[in-house]
């Protein structure tokens, strides 16, 4: 059966900080890799790449043999605007590294300047009373027979809470204390999902409060009030149970729900979750460098081998210009001996 409690979801979207567009520049930790690899970035952009371009005997772009030109073909495809792809494996992961490099640098001072887009950071919410009984939650409800329910339970946890319980003055204010997340109310079910439908759900579908189904206090969603040993009491179970099998109580909720909505002076006694007045803290964590550390990781790996390639190609390409260059000198050395 439907559990009656409900309380603040601890799925609440936690607190984080939103960059604006300010004058200083927003410092990052020094523990993390993002500021090394933009300048690593910078670096590459700057005199890296258009060096070893010029150096490099590519014959797949004739502009690289100039330092201007190579470094307005670097820009190209840093800005994903080359037409053709180099041949060559050293010149494809130059290429490769100017495109990665564009895109991270593009993510990395846009997140810097405005928060473009959020991620929730979702905590895991109750799902026991052991949870909730670890929790410093208090615990609310209406009446004083709650706790005393709790105090007669055979479950140690429940026990703990009946030592944190109050009785709630009235609904409204409680809700309230529930979507701060100050307690957990426990009431019956079927109201619980009545005010959250109704009050405490925007157009989104979306409500600042949950109703914990995993675990149960009291498995009856439907009570009657009869005398102690009355002989009606088994008549009046069996209606009861009448009524839920065959779904009219079931029934009757969800046309309240509909109806209800409708009531323009049931809800001013609320502050509804569609209320001007209930206006939820924006908790939510812009998407930062800190975020794309895998990307910059990856990015500075790859960076470090595309200039090793480079300076092994440099040297092999250096390497073969002496050793031909010593070898025709000394076959002309070779031959004027021999003249002589």
């Amino acid at each position: 059966m439907q559990p009656p409690i409900l309380y603040s979801h601890e799925n609440r979207i936690r607190s984080g900080r939103i960059f604006r567009a300010q004058s200083h520049r927003t410092r990052l930790d020094r523990r993390n890799v993002a500021e090394d690899v933009q300048a690593a970035v910078v670096v590459g952009l700057g005199f890296a790449v258009p060096m070893f371009a010029a150096k490099l005997l590519s014959p797949d772009v004739k502009e690289l043999y100039d330092f201007s030109g190579a470094f307005l073909v670097a820009v190209a495809f840093f800005c994903n605007t080359g037409a053709n792809l180099p041949r060559t494996t050293p010149m494809q992961v130059l290429i490769g590294f100017c495109i990665l490099a564009g895109f991270t640098t593009t993510v990395y001072y846009s997140c810097n300047l405005t928060a473009f887009m959020m991620v929730k950071a979702i905590q895991r919410p109750f799902t026991s009373f052991a949870q909730i009984a670890k929790s410093n939650l208090t615990i609310s409800g209406f009446g004083i027979g709650w706790k005393y329910m709790m105090m007669s339970s055979q479950e140690k946890n429940i026990r703990n809470l009946a030592n944190r319980y109050y009785t709630a003055p009235d609904t409204t204010g409680n809700i309230r204390n529930v979507v701060r997340g100050e307690t957990a109310q426990i009431s019956s079910s079927l109201h619980n999902e009545y005010l959250i439908s109704v009050y405490y759900t925007n157009r989104l579908g979306e409500s600042p409060i949950r109703i914990m189904y995993e675990e149960c206090l009291n498995p009856f969603s439907v009570g009657a009030i009869a005398q102690k040993n009355s002989p009606l009491l088994p008549a009046i179970n069996e209606v009861i149970l009448r009524l839920q099998e065959g779904g009219v109580i079931n029934k009757f909720h969800e046309d309240m729900k509909k109806l209800d909505k409708l009531h323009v002076p049931y809800s001013k006694e609320y502050l509804g979750y569609n209320s001007s007045a209930f206006v939820p803290v924006p908790k939510l964590q812009p998407l930062s460098a800190l975020h794309m550390q895998g990307s910059f990781f990856l990015l500075g790996v790859g960076c470090l081998l595309s200039l090793l390639i480079f300076w092994m190609e440099i040297g092999w390409s250096s390497f073969k210009t002496s050793g031909a260059s010593r070898y025709r000198n000394t076959n002309k050395l070779f031959q004027i001996s021999r003249h002589e």
